[in-house]
């Protein structure tokens, strides 16, 4: 429906609730075999789909072929409208994407200007010396399980 609203895809005169209809039904049946087949799906098929998936969403076709005929949502977000990004929440409302970060004069992040054994508060804490009897703090752990 988002495609819809903005003007990116045709409802040829149906109702909002006959438009739902039809690409659930084409999302449910179509296009979920097609995603089950993965790379055994032929060239035609996969163009097929592309084309369907274009005027259901309002990304160009040739978008979904070159992404094995997906789309993330944030993804989604920023293609739609050109030069404006769609609010994650409601995508009715569509904004300017914020500008990126700027390199200063000499070429580095300011994050990159910190002193060589900068902490940041958070890490300081951690690494902080325990006073007697205090329980012992949680060590980050490279597999993401938190404690170690």
């Amino acid at each position: 429906m988002t495609a819809a609203y903005h003007g990116k895809a045709d409802k040829h005169g149906k109702s909002d609730q006959q438009f739902l209809d039809e690409v659930y039904s084409f999302s449910m049946n179509d296009y979920l075999l097609a995603l089950s087949k993965g790379y055994t799906l032929g060239d035609s098929e996969k163009r097929t789909l592309a084309d369907r998936l274009a005027a259901y969403t309002g990304i160009p076709a040739d978008y979904f072929l070159s992404h094995g005929l997906a789309i993330a949502k944030q993804d989604f977000n920023r293609q739609l409208l050109a030069g404006k990004l769609l609010n994650a929440n409601d995508t009715r409302i569509a904004t300017s994407p914020a500008p990126t970060a700027r390199k200063s004069s000499r070429g580095a992040e300011a994050a990159d200007r910190r002193p060589a054994g900068f902490l940041s508060p958070g890490l300081q804490r951690l690494h902080a010396p325990r006073a007697r009897g205090e329980p012992a703090k949680p060590r980050l752990s490279c597999h993401g399980a938190g404690i170690v």
